[in-house]
């Protein structure tokens, strides 16, 4: 049995002292409801309506590498013997096989129907960013945590503490540092959402980049009114889809007691100043689509 669970740090910065990291996971599709609880990180999400059927019946599937046997609460303690284990796995192995045979069947219905049934096997795909990490660790790295977002969170503290961040003013998941040289952070910025949008620096089909084609598929995602190239008409009413915004940021001037910046939401009663969940940092969402600033009494 092969976990594929797996953590890396795509960017890591740093500036007025203040941390922020973006993750790219792997992980059972089945914890992310989980993983989504934590509202002081910003999260994107693969979809199972963007996989063909075909590629979804054929992708690896999570089996448990352990069992507990039930007991009240939500939490187990003593673990289903080896022989068990094994019978268990191989009628969900079996169940798995069989609800992808017969879901193959039925590619002419589209894949959004269709990969809803698999999906309870799955891996997804996620970019995770954040500059407060403390409570998700704590949470997540206790011994009444899922299995498997134990598994998860202990990889992520491991590369976050191997991971050195870098002095900058701008955060910009899956940007390089010769891009970074050639263009302007503020384009960079949109560049590094559509490349979030495809958990990539490289395209769908594995090819290098084209800045012109990220920058289509931003205007696309976050864009109103826009028409494509193609001549399709995004009204100014059509839905945006910002959360792709939420992991680029520029690095506040000011952290504390004085307003500073374009993104900058909150204020603590401590004087700090937030972006949205974003201590230090002015998240690109929040800079693209600024809100109306609150200040408690």
């Amino acid at each position: 049995m092969t976990s594929h669970i797996e953590a890396r740090v795509i960017e890591d910065s740093i500036y007025n002292g203040v941390r922020i990291t973006t993750f790219q996971t792997v992980s059972p599709k089945f914890i992310d409801a989980e993983i989504e609880k934590h509202r002081m990180l910003s999260s994107y999400s693969s979809s199972d309506r963007a996989v063909p059927v075909s590629k979804m019946v054929n992708a690896p599937y999570h089996l448990p590498e352990h069992y507990f046997l039930n007991k009240p609460g939500m939490q187990g303690s003593d673990l289903l013997d080896d022989e068990s284990m094994k019978e268990l796995n191989e009628d969900i192995a079996a169940l798995h096989d069989n609800t992808s045979n017969v879901m193959t069947k039925w590619q002419h219905v589209n894949k959004q129907h269709i990969n809803r049934l698999l999906s309870p096997f799955s891996y997804q795909t996620k970019v995770i960013t954040g500059t407060e990490w403390d409570n998700f660790f704590k949470l997540c790295i206790h011994e009444a945590a899922q299995p498997e977002m134990l598994e998860l969170a202990i990889i992520m503290l491991f590369e976050k503490e191997w991971s050195e961040p870098v002095e900058r003013e701008w955060h910009l998941p899956y940007i390089t540092e010769d891009e970074r040289n050639r263009y302007n952070p503020h384009l960079l910025a949109r560049v590094s959402s559509a490349r979030c949008a495809r958990f990539s620096y490289n395209n769908h089909e594995g090819s290098d980049p084209v800045i012109e084609d990220d920058l289509e598929l931003y205007n696309q995602l976050a864009m109103r009114p826009y028409t494509d190239k193609h001549g399709n008409l995004y009204d100014q009413n059509d839905p945006i889809h910002g959360s792709i915004l939420e992991h680029a940021a520029k690095a506040m001037t000011q952290i504390k007691d004085i307003w500073s910046d374009d993104g900058q939401t909150h204020m603590r009663r401590d004087g700090t100043l937030w972006s949205a969940n974003f201590h230090g940092w002015n998240q690109f969402r929040q800079m693209v689509f600024p809100p109306k600033r609150f200040t408690p009494p």
